[in-house]
């Protein structure tokens, strides 16, 4: 009884998936601009990112800073995620994986709970913009400190 709304602008034909896709499954293919950010997020349970690969995504911290529970797939830095309880990961390309966690997580409104909980901790926290921040001016002042390489 899920509903899945796919956002986003593809880089793919989706027509052959259109076609095919259940009643409860929606498109919306176009780019989302700022402006339309909240009304994605605000409607979302949970935030589906099954990438192939990646290294990080703004969509993820985006989904964190509106205390949305995630379900990544393991690419990139998306594993670290998990530490935080904020995030479910599943292996990359594993459809079944991934079917299996979202039954899971829908299925569990208290985890869901807890897990949007630390996505809004982790947001302002370790992924706050002044935490961010800091680490930069942490950064560029141990490199200014160790002098110019040769």
């Amino acid at each position: 009884d899920a509903e899945l709304l796919l956002a986003g602008m593809p880089r793919m034909d989706i027509s052959a998936l259109r076609t095919a896709a259940p009643a409860n499954v929606s498109f919306d293919p176009h780019f989302v601009g700022d402006e339309e950010l909240p009304a994605y997020f605000e409607r979302a349970d949970l935030v589906v990112l099954p990438y192939l690969q990646a290294d990080q995504s703004g969509v993820l911290f985006t989904a964190l800073a509106f205390g949305k529970p995630l379900l990544l797939s393991d690419v990139g830095g998306f594993p670290e995620m998990a530490a935080t309880g904020a995030a479910r990961i599943v292996a990359a390309g594993d459809p079944r994986a991934l079917g299996q966690a979202l039954r899971e997580l829908l299925a569990d409104r208290a985890t869901l709970g807890e897990m949007s909980a630390k996505a809004k901790a982790t947001a302002e926290g370790r992924y706050s913009w002044e935490a961010v921040a800091a680490a930069h001016v942490e950064l560029y002042e141990r490199l200014l400190k160790a002098g110019p390489r040769r």
